[in-house]
């Protein structure tokens, strides 16, 4: 895999722990509020992530089975 790639596919999960590290060591609103931001941010991406690549295998799936 290339760096492009590698990148794509973690960083939904470096923004989680960017905020998780966040809320845990700042201690004030402001970077608890930034720190959940970059939870949910992560949590989305992943969530539409994994319906777009769901739905994408039905469709190839649908075909498969339309051509046997």
């Amino acid at each position: 895999m290339d760096f492009e790639t590698i990148w794509y596919e973690y960083t939904p999960y470096l923004y989680a722990i960017a905020g998780i590290m966040s809320i845990l060591h700042i201690g004030s609103v402001i970077g608890i509020c930034f720190g959940l931001l970059l939870i949910v941010a992560a949590g989305l991406i992943i969530w539409l992530r994994h319906n777009y690549r769901r739905s994408q295998s039905d469709k190839n799936e649908r075909r498969i089975t339309t051509f046997r």
